[in-house]
Parts: C-alpha cells; structure tokens; sequence
C-alpha cells in the first residue's frame, strides 16, 4: 500500500470514528463523557493495519478532531486545570487507543487476545481519564483526596464502563477482518 493509500484509508476510519462517536446512547453527564456506537473501533483497524506507532498517530489526530467537533465545555477552576483536561480527556486518551497493535503483539497466542488487547488500552484511557478528573476536581476535594478519587473512578466507569462494552460488541462482529489484518500488517 502506497503512502497516499495508506494516508487516505486511516482519514476514512477516523473520519468514520468521527461521525460514529456522535451516535451516542448515554444519558447527560454534565462533566462530559459519553456511550457511542462502535467509535473505537475504527481505530483499532489503523492500529491493526499499520500498527501501534501509525495507530498512535492517528488516534492523537482523532483526539485533536473529537475536542475541535465537541461542545466544548471546559471543566476546571484554573487554565491549568483546562489544558490537563484537554491533553488528558482528548489527546492522549485517544493516542492510548492506537497502541491496540502493540499489546496484541506482545500476548501469546489466545483466541482473545483481541479482546484482552483492547481491555488493556481501554483500562490505560480510564486511568488517563481518572486522572484528568482528580486534577480538574482537585480544588473541589482539596481537603480529601481519596474522595477525589473515589468520585472521579465512578464518575468515568459510569460512561466508559458501557463503552467498553459496546466497543467490544463491535470488535465481536469485525472479529474475522481484525485477523486479516493483523495477519497482512503493514509495518
């Protein structure tokens, strides 16, 4: 695959991620977050295709395109607090996702090593998006910590919980395209 092939084929899935991530199923969460359709999984085939570095790439891309295309409702008492929120809960967390390919070649042969791939970079975006909560509401909770982050793990497992499983429900019906292009990587 040439490298206008291959640049044109991860803008069609990240322009499809884009498009599938505003399919959303969840209910308010005034803090952000939300429940989408498969909105992952585009990604994962670049990452699949072309492996966790290109993936990466792209996924910082669709990161920096999903905070452009979002109701921007910047959460935080301070600047500070607003550019860790924007790194954390969009380029980064999103850039975690491309390394999909990496874990899946780091595992033993297992017929989930799709699944527990993506549960290990899904568990890394939580993390990420933990953090991003516990640095943003940290003024709110300054006098207790673990309140912090007690509220910031159940606030994020309350959308990402459910996302992670629709993206897995995703990665069960795309499953035998997945092992095409692991198997055909272009690395």
């Amino acid at each position: 695959m040439s490298k206008l092939q291959r640049l044109t084929f991860s803008s069609l899935l990240i322009s499809i991620s884009l498009i599938l991530s505003k399919i959303e199923f969840s209910l308010f969460f005034p803090f952000g977050g939300s429940v989408t359709l498969f909105s992952l999984v585009p990604l994962i085939i670049i990452s699949s295709k072309f492996g966790y570095r290109w993936g990466a790439c792209c996924g910082a891309i669709l990161g920096i395109l999903h905070l452009i295309t979002t109701n921007l409702k910047f959460q935080g008492f301070n600047i500070f607090s607003i550019i860790i929120s924007i790194f954390l809960d969009y380029i980064i967390s999103y850039t975690i996702i491309g390394f999909f390919s990496y874990f899946v070649s780091k595992l033993k042969k297992t017929k989930y090593k799709l699944y527990i791939s993506f549960i290990y970079v899904f568990i890394l975006k939580f993390g990420v998006h933990v953090l991003s909560g516990i640095i943003v509401w940290s003024p709110f909770f300054k006098k207790n910590f673990i309140q912090g982050l007690v509220y910031s793990v159940l606030y994020n497992l309350s959308y990402l919980g459910p996302e992670l499983i629709i993206n897995i429900l995703g990665l069960c019906i795309f499953k035998k395209l997945f092992y095409n292009l692991i198997k055909n990587r272009e690395d």
